[in-house]
């Protein structure tokens, strides 16, 4: 039986940015978990957002692509 996915997620403002700063794994397993924070993040109006992954033990291919979408939909 293979180990739930886990992914903690912090988030925080500095000046006019939006700070993601996600720990253990990022996978697209664990992409319910970051949803919401995502879509919180869209509903703002030009929202200056960074994501720390210096803490991610694992990401796979499918979490960057989801990665690069959110980014795609704030610069729209």
């Amino acid at each position: 039986m293979e180990s739930p996915v886990e992914l903690s997620i912090g988030r925080e403002t500095w000046n006019e940015w939006h700070l993601l700063n996600l720990s253990g794994k990022f996978v697209v397993k664990s992409f319910n978990s970051v949803r919401s924070v995502f879509e919180e993040l869209e509903l703002l109006q030009n929202p200056n957002v960074a994501v720390d992954l210096s803490k991610v033990s694992q990401i796979d291919s499918s979490a960057l692509t989801i990665i690069l979408n959110l980014q795609k939909r704030l610069k729209a």
